[in-house]
């Protein structure tokens, strides 16, 4: 699988991967339920220009599968 990680969506992004819409605070985790407000910056952009958004399960399964 060839992947390129990114904090930031770009030209190329094909998917946004995330365990969580809402903004977290800096170093925290979304499962530590550390959640603050609604839905980030990045994740509301991903919806606008139509990009898959999936839990990286999603892509540990791709993986497995060898997609």
């Amino acid at each position: 699988m060839k992947a390129k990680w990114s904090d930031k969506i770009q030209i190329d992004t094909t998917h946004f991967v995330c365990t969580s819409p809402a903004v977290t605070p800096t170093g925290a985790h979304a499962s530590e339920g550390n959640v603050v407000g609604g839905p980030g910056v990045e994740y509301q952009r991903a919806l606008q220009l139509s990009i898959p958004v999936v839990q990286p399960q999603w892509l540990l399964a791709c993986l497995s599968e060898k997609k």
